[in-house]
Formats: C-alpha cells, structure tokens, sequence
C-alpha cells in the first residue's frame, strides 16, 4: 500500500504524512523577485524603487523623477537606471548633483 498526496503536498519518508511544499522554492513561486508563503498563501513582493505589477507577481522599477523629483531642484532625468539632475537655463549645478 503506497500513500498520495493531493497536489502541492510532498509525501514524507516515513509514508504516511504529506507535507506542504513552499511554493516559494519552486521558481521561486512565479514571482520576479521576492516571495513569501505564509498561512497557505502566497503572495509576491518588491525590492525598494520597485512596485508590484497589477499581475500580482512581476515588479515594474519605479521611476524616482517620479518622487520627490529623483532628489533634484530643478529638472531630473531617469534613463538606464541612473538618475541625473539638470538646471533650468541661468543656473548652474552644483557639485552635489
């Protein structure tokens, strides 16, 4: 007499129990970055500057020019994951940036 698990259960050495498989260990459990399992549910997360797509699983880089215009005075730029500053015409940047 052999045992089976229903699906997303594993069967343990002893036979007999079926235990639950952390989705999170399989592909990461779908999602593009973090993922956790908690209470039988899964649910997908972001590193900071990013956001979680309407998917519920993929993350979007948020654009910092977006937020407190990327920590520029005047004109931000967002372009290959570098954040640079600009001045209006009659100003000049300063080192900071």
């Amino acid at each position: 007499m052999s045992c089976q698990c229903h699906d997303g259960y594993l069967l343990k050495e002893d036979g007999k129990i079926c235990e639950r498989i952390d989705p999170c260990t399989v592909k990461n459990g779908g999602c593009s970055q973090i993922c956790h399992f908690k209470n039988d549910a899964l649910s997908c997360h972001c590193h900071e500057g990013f956001l979680l797509k309407e998917d519920g699983k993929t993350c979007k880089r948020v654009d910092p020019c977006t937020i407190k215009n990327g920590g520029c005075s005047q004109i931000c730029h967002f372009r290959n994951d570098v954040v640079s500053c600009q001045c209006e015409d009659g100003f000049i940047l300063k080192e900071d940036g």
